[in-house]
């Protein structure tokens, strides 16, 4: 089926009917035949060169693209040339560009040709001229350097140590027996027109049944549980680190990349100049390429702020925003650990935070419940004054003495019993529930850290290896050849190898990434001793145990 210029069929009238008129002929009706051979006429009049050479200046018309519509179609062939319906709209960017105006052909040494295909080829934009990134320090840094200066610099890490601290305090406070009360006391005074009963008194609440014990106990797992959080919050700062530094010496690598591709793409450009300079391609055909030296040159410069923002972030990552971040020692290629899902899945089972908390709260809601429950018993409040009896002469010192206690008739503490029974159910219920959620984050973890590992070391060299082999074997045959092979497959091979390329640079980064995942449900110091059997971290005891108490929270 013959198409016209916007790309969709010609419409073709319906046949006439055996007994209808024929159709009378009028200048302003062509034949689709017709029509198809002045848009192939002009196409061929713009795009290619006739034997003389003359064809190199390309014909610029000024009448808009004219796109086939339903109304359009129904209306007779015919208006503007074709050649005016393939032009570029005049609203578009760049439509304004002036027509490649260049003297024919005759010697390779021609000066006036050679000075119009200069002015028309080598005028690129430099690279320089983006501001410059961060101040760069001549020490080199590895990722333990790093994350030793962000657990000695880092806000996050004092702000948790602060809470530890104020959870301490809490609980030392919750466990310390009431104060008495001392103060005169005066009775029956003027009595007789005498001073009465003068003295002093004494008042100390006894707290009964062990609660003081169990406050501070309760209070304690609070303590503890902060000296925990402080620990999850020293990983999330390491892995804050470590995805700063492998998304830095990724960025620093896809720099790497692009500024070869940029010199690789520019030295296919001038070969492809040399040809039109020696009359061996078309004028525009270099001009295809140039499109891809300057995309190749912006991105060189996308790459550069996207390393120098990397490194700017990992810097505040250590908490110091202002640090030169060095050379970092390592490559995105380097081997990454072997990790198993099933020896990783027990460790964090093991040691995560979370899970530490979640069994820590059990804990904590246990010694919470017994306390609601002797609650009840009454405190003995105890009372004793000492005064001199001055109503008669010469006087005598006198003692009262108090002892009470509430009785626990209409108040028995019933509702804070039954809030935390619930309270013992819920903590109870969040260590499964803090399992699953773990292992559903280790699951995509995992899945990212395998098909990204497999991506990177049997699939893409694979793919870059045959890519590289074929951009090499079409530009050779359309360099030596020239049949079968037009320029765009030149194109096509060499955009394609680059794609290749930065997915290759992208699939490091994401299964670095998913390295770091890892190692944060895991929760170690090393990155790299990631598939080895780690110790459960420790933290030191800061406050003594309660004594007597039958289930202590694990510290860390």
């Amino acid at each position: 089926m013959p198409f016209d210029q916007s790309g969709g069929p010609f419409l073709t009238p319906e046949p006439a009917a055996e007994d209808s008129p024929p159709m009378p002929s009028t200048g302003a009706i062509k034949s689709p035949e017709v029509e198809r051979g002045e848009i192939v006429r002009d196409i061929e009049q713009t795009t290619h060169m006739d034997d003389a050479g003359a064809g190199d200046e390309l014909i610029r018309t000024a009448a808009p693209v004219q796109l086939l519509t339903e109304e359009s179609a129904s209306q007779p062939l015919g208006g503007p040339t074709s050649s005016a319906r393939l032009n570029v709209p005049g609203d578009l960017p760049g439509a304004g560009a002036a027509p490649i105006q260049v003297p024919p052909f005759t010697t390779p040494d021609d000066p006036e040709r050679r000075a119009a295909l200069q002015q028309i080829y080598y005028q690129l934009p430099p690279i320089a001229g983006s501001p410059a990134g961060p101040k760069v320090s001549d020490e080199p840094m590895n990722l333990a350097a790093l994350q030793d200066l962000a657990m000695s610099n880092s806000p996050v890490l004092r702000v948790a140590a602060a809470d530890a601290e104020n959870r301490r305090g809490l609980a030392i406070q919750a466990g310390l027996y009431p104060n008495p009360t001392l103060g005169y006391e005066g009775d029956t005074i003027n009595t007789a027109r005498t001073a009465g009963y003068q003295g002093g008194f004494i008042e100390q609440t006894i707290v009964t049944g062990g609660k003081l014990q169990l406050a501070r106990a309760a209070a304690e797992v609070e303590y503890r549980n902060a000296l925990v959080a402080l620990r999850r919050a020293q990983i999330d700062v390491a892995t804050a680190v470590r995805s700063a530094y492998f998304e830095a010496i990724v960025a620093r690598e896809k720099l790497r990349i692009q500024t070869s591709l940029a010199t690789f793409t520019e030295e296919v450009f001038r070969t492809q100049v040399r040809l039109a300079e020696a009359g061996e391609a078309a004028v525009y055909e270099p001009l295809q390429l140039r499109v891809y030296v300057l995309q190749a040159r912006a991105a060189v410069v996308q790459a550069e702020q996207r390393y120098a923002a990397a490194r700017r972030q990992l810097a505040a990552a250590l908490g110091l925003p202002g640090m030169p971040i060095g050379d970092l020692v390592g490559r995105p290629d380097m081997p990454i650990p072997a990790i198993s899902f099933e020896a990783a899945s027990t460790s964090m089972l093991t040691v995560h935070t979370d899970l530490v908390i979640a069994r820590n709260s059990v804990v904590q809601a246990q010694r919470q419940l017994e306390l609601a429950r002797i609650t009840p018993l009454p405190n003995i409040d105890t009372y004793v004054a000492v005064q001199r009896d001055y109503t008669f002469s010469p006087g005598a010192a006198t003692v009262n003495v108090q002892v009470g206690a509430p009785i626990p008739v209409f108040n028995r503490n019933t509702g804070n019993i039954i809030a935390a029974q619930a309270d013992l159910y819920k903590a109870e219920q969040s260590i499964p529930q803090t399992e699953n959620r773990l292992l559903a984050q280790l699951a995509d973890a995992y899945s990212r850290y395998e098909s990204n590992r497999r991506f990177v070391q049997d699939f893409q060299p694979i793919s870059l290896e045959d890519q590289v082999r074929t951009y090499r074997g079409i530009y050779e045959r359309y360099r030596n050849e020239g049949q079968g092979i037009q320029f765009v497959d030149v194109f096509v091979a060499q955009q394609t190898l680059s794609t290749l390329l930065n997915q290759y640079i992208d699939l490091l980064g994401a299964q670095w990434q998913a390295v770091v995942d890892i190692a944060e449900l895991l929760q170690v110091d090393d990155i790299y001793t990631l598939g080895e059997a780690f110790p459960v971290p420790t933290i030191p005891e800061l406050l003594p145990p309660p004594d007597g108490s039958a289930n202590e929270p694990v510290a860390g």
